[in-house]
């Protein structure tokens, strides 16, 4: 593990496919999409040791996500210029509330998104990894913003909620769910479900496993 970890935040592609292992999340199936912010990271972690054993390589091109099974191939596209690249999850990350991604220095240049340090992005699963599922960590409380069938009205919703940390679009072959954060008390979401009211939304606070 490269960094302690806080509250959980945003994500998950397994809440989406509902229900979990004993310890570890259900694991996504190939075509899954998430959406949300990535950043990158660079010296601090180069030549260290990954979660999967491997050595960081900064230059190269690979990810961390905080529970995506190791291995997992994805593509990643930053929604800000329309750049994508492949690349394989083999890290845990990022810790860091709002995010649902960390990419190598590599990764990011090809993405163009190094000067920014952080960009929207899409990820896409392209083959599930053989490796173990980030740990399950109980019951925990999410915003949901609504389920769209067409994604023009997901994204239409994810516009309304910007400024608001931990926005993601988690989607399947046949729904986009608009959600935002993912908090061990349900006290907490309620603030931000406040928050999101306060845009004019209606929302609803979701338990998640």
């Amino acid at each position: 593990m490269r960094r302690a970890l806080p509250l959980g935040t945003a994500v998950l592609l397994a809440l989406l496919l509902g229900g979990c292992a004993s310890e570890r999340y259900a694991r996504p199936s190939e075509g899954t999409v998430q959406r949300g912010l990535a950043s990158w990271y660079g010296t601090e972690f180069h030549g260290k040791a990954t979660a999967s054993g491997e050595v960081y390589d900064m230059y190269g091109v690979s990810a961390a996500h905080r529970e995506l099974p190791l291995g997992t191939r994805i593509e990643v596209k930053n929604l800000d210029n329309g750049r994508s690249i492949k690349l394989r999850v083999n890290d845990r990350g990022p810790f860091v509330r709002g995010r649902v991604l960390d990419l190598s220095y590599g990764a990011a240049r090809e993405l163009d998104m190094v000067n920014a340090g952080v960009a929207r992005v899409e990820i896409r699963v392209l083959e599930v990894g053989r490796g173990p599922s980030g740990p399950h960590r109980g019951t925990r409380y999410t915003v949901q913003d609504g389920a769209f069938r067409a994604p023009v009205n997901a994204r239409a919703v994810e516009a309304k909620l910007a400024g608001l940390d931990g926005v993601v679009v988690l989607a399947d072959e046949e729904w986009h769910r608009v959600r935002v954060g993912l908090f061990e008390s349900r006290e907490e979401a309620e603030k931000v479900l406040r928050q999101v009211r306060h845009k004019g939304l209606d929302a609803v606070i979701v338990a998640v496993e």
